[in-house]
């Protein structure tokens, strides 16, 4: 596997507009297509995401290329790692596309150092977005239960357990525990 720990971004792009608002993938893949075209970029990375989901697919299908979904790991420039048959099973996959459109499973790498980047910013003018959908806003709801992408464990035992005297089953529920 390919070390990417050392890694550094040299250019963030920024492009702001009210078409952006609530980041609808509809609105969002032109300007993803737009930048591709602009800087050529053989590679289009995306941690996966509600929001990336909906939006790649639709960069992939304008780009005529296949997104590859989920990667756990980097062979090479174009052989990539994932999970098949619902993570039973690893697959190594080489993207004969001339643009790879990937999603990346994060908990899969090292996070990436929070300070040090020296990145330089570039403005990208916005584009011209479809008007077939409009972002209306969002609620959250707060819950008393732990969240669980945040808990310290996410699972126990989920089985049914037995006596040999008498069938007498229980099922232990999931539990999330709060760090």
């Amino acid at each position: 596997m390919l070390d990417l720990t050392s890694f550094t971004p040299h250019q963030v792009l920024i492009s702001e507009s009210p078409d952006y608002e609530g980041f609808l993938p509809e609105r969002l893949a032109p300007l993803l297509v737009a930048a591709q075209k602009q800087f050529s970029f053989t590679h289009v990375f995306a941690a996966a995401s509600a929001i990336s989901r909906g939006v790649l697919p639709r960069v992939a299908a304008v780009l005529d290329v296949s997104p590859v979904s989920e990667i756990i790991g980097v062979k090479s420039e174009d052989t990539f790692v994932r999970t098949i048959y619902a993570g039973n099973a690893v697959m190594t996959l080489k993207v004969n596309d001339p643009i790879k459109v990937v999603t990346v499973r994060p908990t899969s790498f090292e996070a990436a150092p929070a300070e040090g980047g020296s990145a330089a910013e570039e403005k990208l003018a916005p584009v011209e977005t479809p008007k077939n959908s409009e972002f209306i806003g969002q609620e959250l709801h707060k819950s008393d239960r732990p969240e669980l992408a945040s808990a310290n464990v996410r699972n126990q035992l989920d089985r049914p357990l037995a006596s040999e005297a008498n069938v007498t089953c229980s099922r232990l529920s999931s539990v999330a525990v709060e760090g």
